[in-house]
Parts: structure tokens; sequence; C-alpha cells
């Protein structure tokens, strides 16, 4: 849930989002962040939620049933 998570992970600057997405990549995890993400005003942040959700690697998505039909998707 992004009310878990530190508000560092948001701004793009300090590279947590970058380092999370490293790890989940060199581990091959998966991770949802669960929340509503339709009012970010930052445009880098938007262009990596984006980018992100179309790797599939590391997904920001509204609901956990939203998150893990992109998981499922994956597998098949």
């Amino acid at each position: 849930n992004k009310h878990n998570i530190a508000d560092a992970f948001f701004h793009l600057h300090p590279g947590l989002a970058g380092d999370i997405l490293h790890q989940a990549t060199s581990f091959r995890i998966f991770v949802a962040v669960i929340g509503d993400f339709s009012a970010v005003e930052s445009r880098s942040l938007r262009e990596f939620i984006i980018e992100c959700n179309e790797e599939r690697r590391l997904i920001f998505k509204p609901t956990a049933e939203a998150a893990l039909r992109v998981f499922c998707r994956r597998r098949s």
C-alpha cells in the first residue's frame, strides 16, 4: 500500500525507487505498489510509473486484485 512506503520512494532524486526496481530485477521478484496514482503531478514520476507498468517487474496499481491480474497474466 502506498501509504506504507516512505515518501522518498516517490521522489526520484534519491534513487530509492530505482534501487528497488534494480533489486527486484536482480532477484527476479515482482513488486506491486497499491494505491491511487491518478493525481501524480510529477512528470518524471508519471513516466516512471508508466515505464514500470510496461515492464511488469515493479508495478503501480489501484488494487491488489489488479496487481494479481497483471502478475498472473505474466506467468501464462
